[in-house]
């Protein structure tokens, strides 16, 4: 019993108290609370609670915050400047917040002067280090990188760290970003054994800063993305937009959303399909939002359903599902094309959402109610699926084979259409016998149409515009085929 009041008088100590006294101005500041901050800072000063640099560091911390850098600066001032490395970094922040605040007043001049004396406190910081501490030479680092544009002093500085501490995830960063500017000059000068050579360091050290960097930093993954995407990469690049939204879940989807679009047009299904995945996995009220707002919501919604491709070829149920998410997604921007919606309903079919595939039929119909087989369709759900509504069905296949008749009369029929309109009409007569038998329409679907028939269908369809990936060094090539006209050709056979 005797132990305990001495532990706990050793552990009020006075730097105890004066980390109890900082920390309800830490949390205030983190809140954005910043005058309640700097209250109780002042507070912590003028009772001695806290000692004297660590509660000035913090208050120029909330005085930048809180948009006030000539406060920052006149508060670090009161501490003398000396040899001291933290308050060196405290200035050089102080000084770029300034400087920022004069650009926004068109003060571009003394903007300028700033942001050179930020630099010269980082400089001096970087000096003063103690052994094994690189912040310093971090924010020095980004500041010529970023602010003033120099990748080969960026370099330097990264270099020179790296040689002592081989795994410091900032600088390997830092080392990874420049080296982008590295890989883009040589690029566009047309170097390109130069550009290959930096497009790899610059590759590899942002992977390795990854490894060495929280969980949380994205950094390294923005410019992945941007590095693989360049070198034709597609998939790669979407691999990576991908972690930024794992890692990152408030990030937007645009990215995700714009790589969908462009890897679609450029035939590339296998990563458009996994930006797509990811997106309505995430939120698929972004892809619809996304849609309705293009000039052409139809022309780019038709792009994009060609990307389940790789999912309905897969074959497995999960697979299904995922294809019909995504072109559901896009049905909700009511797209005016007849295959979204055949292959949305086909989809919904196989999933087992007969009565999302009933919608989607009769939304086809709505946008082009020429085709005879979407009839016989519809009244085959009907029938077979659900066991229900067999006048309408009976109705249903009738319209088929009298429109299909009609339209076989014309004086010139396409031969792939005169075939499909055989089909439609021979397979609706051979459902409408099973549901007029005496079995009532208890037995499969007449035309091997039903099940993986309708599946297969869509398979073809898709099957037709594949092409091989883009070449790896970023030549497009050329598609090797076509989509087939929405307005005359439905993916269901």
């Amino acid at each position: 019993m005797l132990f305990a009041p001495i532990l706990l008088s050793l552990a009020i100590t006075p730097a105890s108290i004066q980390e109890d006294s900082l920390a309800e101005a830490r949390q205030l500041l983190a809140e954005q609370s910043l005058q309640e901050a700097t209250a109780a800072i002042e507070s912590a000063l003028e009772s001695g609670a806290a000692e004297a640099r660590e509660a000035h560091l913090l208050l120029a911390e909330v005085q930048i915050a809180d948009g006030r850098p000539e406060s920052a600066v006149a508060t670090l001032d009161d501490l003398g400047l000396g040899e001291d490395h933290d308050v060196r970094i405290a200035l050089a922040h102080a000084y770029l917040a300034w400087s920022d605040q004069l650009a926004l007043n068109n003060r571009g001049d003394d903007a300028q002067m700033m942001a050179m004396d930020a630099r010269a406190h980082l400089e001096r910081a970087v000096k003063l280090a103690p052994d094994g501490h690189a912040r310093a030479a971090v924010e020095l680092g980004n500041l010529v990188l970023y602010r003033e544009g120099d990748h080969k002093r960026a370099l330097e500085i990264a270099n020179q760290t790296l040689t002592t501490d081989g795994e410091n995830g900032e600088m390997l960063l830092l080392r990874g970003c420049a080296g982008v500017y590295v890989y883009w000059n040589a690029r566009e000068a047309g170097r390109e054994p130069e550009a290959a050579e930096a497009w790899q360091a610059s590759v590899d050290d942002l992977i390795a800063a990854d490894k060495q960097l929280p969980p949380d930093r994205v950094e390294p993954w923005y410019q992945l993305a941007w590095l693989y995407e360049t070198k034709g990469e597609a998939s790669k690049a979407v691999d990576a937009a991908i972690e930024i939204v794992d890692r990152s879940p408030e990030t937007s989807l645009d990215e995700l959303y714009r790589m969908a679009k462009s890897f679609a047009n450029q035939r590339r299904f296998d990563a458009s399909s996994k930006a797509l995945a990811k997106i309505v996995a995430t939120s698929a009220r972004d892809l619809t939002i996304n849609l309705r707002r293009e000039e052409d919501t139809t022309a780019v919604a038709t792009e994009l359903a060609w990307s389940v491709g790789p999912f309905v070829t897969r074959g497995t149920q999960d697979a299904r599902i995922t294809a019909r998410q995504i072109l559901g997604a896009i049905t909700q921007a009511n797209p005016q094309t007849s295959v979204i919606w055949d292959n949305y309903a086909v989809l919904s079919q196989e999933t087992g959402e007969f009565e999302q595939a009933i919608e989607a039929y009769e939304r086809r119909l709505k946008v082009d109610g020429n085709d005879p087989r979407t009839y016989n369709d519809l009244a085959a759900i009907l029938q077979y699926d659900l066991r229900r509504e067999q006048d309408r069905a009976r109705e249903l296949y009738e319209k088929c084979i009298a429109m299909a008749d009609e339209q076989l009369g014309a004086d010139e029929v396409e031969p792939a259409w005169r075939s499909h309109l055989l089909s439609a009409k021979n397979t609706a007569r051979d459902n409408l016998n099973n549901l007029t038998s005496p079995s009532g329409g208890t037995g499969t679907r007449a035309g091997g149409g039903g099940g993986g028939g309708l599946l297969d269908a869509l398979r073809e369809g898709l099957r037709n515009i594949e092409v091989p990936e883009v070449p790896a060094d970023g030549d497009d090539g050329e598609a090797e085929g076509e989509a087939k006209d929405a307005d005359t050709d439905s993916s269901v056979g």
